[in-house]
């Protein structure tokens, strides 16, 4: 598999757009199911502590799309990363809470 560079940066700018956040939250809230499922990091997680994770995943995420796309941070631009890291990880806690355990176990490959 070949990735293009182009085509990277394109993923990566969606992320900062609403509808790629809203996919973005979708896989985030799948990544924090999964990573629930890691030994001692994962019980913590599980012990009230997925909005934590949430939100530092949804700013790492940001971080990188914006750093890797070379978007320009100044004042402006810096307060709309903030609304979009807001915004993303709202999508990404309402999408991990309304889906089902079966569902979110099935995808992530946990028992039922």
């Amino acid at each position: 598999m070949n990735l293009d560079p182009q085509q990277s940066r394109a993923i990566l700018e969606a992320v900062l757009t609403l509808a790629g956040g809203t996919v973005a939250g979708a896989i985030l809230a799948q990544l924090i199911s999964v990573l629930k499922r890691l030994g001692g990091f994962g019980t913590w997680i599980e012990n009230g502590h997925e909005y934590v994770v949430n939100l530092v995943l949804s700013a790492l995420l940001l971080g990188y799309a914006a750093a890797a796309t070379g978007y320009a941070v100044d004042l402006v631009s810096g307060f709309g990363l903030f609304i979009a890291w807001l915004g993303l990880a709202g999508l990404t806690d309402k999408a991990y809470q309304v889906t089902p355990d079966g569902v979110s176990n099935g995808l992530s490959g946990a028992p039922s």
